[in-house]
């Protein structure tokens, strides 16, 4: 076979694709809620996305303005729902817990959004000419002020299923940054 169209056959892994569907569906939330999104920063502090507010400066110019809000992006069909229906159940990477709990020297808070995916990939997206679905939803929750774990992989967090992260969703966790108040509780 030849090299180079060995490289073009290639597909990117599950794994990034499934990332890619997250941050999709985030960004779609954030378009609807009337704010704006992108990437923080090349080095991994655990922070995959920034929400912002954008304001006109009174030239007209558009400008990023606080709050902020700082997303990890977690995308998943290994979840389970809790017994009694209230809770999503996801197996997070303890190093991904431990930065999401932190709270010292954080001036914005960060929440973990979790995508939850069908296991088939082609029930994850369907694009026709009346519609673009992605199934399923995503659940956020602030584990800020936590305490951190000292397990060597894993840590389980109950994300509430009343926590859907949608565009609604979103207006509140900003209103409550903006006003200083907390958002886990």
């Amino acid at each position: 076979m030849n090299l180079l169209l060995y490289f073009f056959e290639m597909d990117l892994p599950r794994s990034n694709r499934q990332e890619n569907l997250s941050l999709a569906y985030i960004s779609a939330v954030v378009a609807q809620a009337g704010y704006d999104c992108g990437r923080p920063g090349s080095i991994d502090v655990g922070e995959d996305l920034e929400i912002y507010t954008i304001i006109k400066n009174k030239n007209g110019k558009l400008l990023k303005s606080g709050p902020n809000l700082y997303i990890q992006a977690k995308s998943s069909q290994n979840y389970e729902i809790s017994e009694d229906g209230m809770y999503i159940k996801y197996d997070l990477d303890i190093d991904n817990y431990n930065k999401l709990v932190t709270i010292e020297d954080r001036v914005y808070p960060i929440i973990l959004i979790l995508y939850c995916m069908p296991a088939e990939e082609d029930q994850w997206l369907n694009i026709c000419e009346a519609n673009t679905t992605l199934r399923h939803c995503g659940y956020w929750i602030c584990l800020m002020g936590e305490p951190e774990s000292t397990n060597k992989e894993s840590i389980r967090v109950y994300i509430p299923r009343d926590q859907v992260f949608d565009a609604r969703a979103l207006k509140i966790i900003m209103d409550k940054i903006r006003k200083e108040e907390f958002l886990n509780g």
